[in-house]
């Protein structure tokens, strides 16, 4: 399956399988600071309707990488990935 890339601030985000379909599975990676962050994450966006069927945290493996949490969602609508998104984004858990 292909996912398209979407950028939305300092958060990756893209749909999988059915391209630019309003309902479909979302791919969401994050930059963060530490990888516990994938509790408030998936917290978030449990509380707007989104099932989480895959979830992991990627420790950094080495000074220059970045900790990860990716996030892989049940079929659902993207104005509600969006919602979450901008709600995870002001918790202030990415890093560049």
């Amino acid at each position: 399956m292909a996912a398209k890339e979407l950028k939305i601030g300092l958060l990756g985000c893209g749909t999988v399988g059915r391209g630019l379909v309003d309902d479909s599975k979302h791919y969401l990676r994050f930059a963060v600071g530490d990888p516990s962050a994938i509790g408030p994450i998936a917290t978030i966006l449990e509380r707007n309707g989104i099932g989480v069927a895959r979830a992991a945290a990627v420790w950094a493996k080495g000074l220059c990488a970045q900790h990860q949490v990716r996030v892989l969602t049940y079929t659902c609508p993207r104005s509600t990935v969006e919602t979450a998104l901008r709600e995870i984004a002001g918790l202030g858990i990415e890093t560049g």
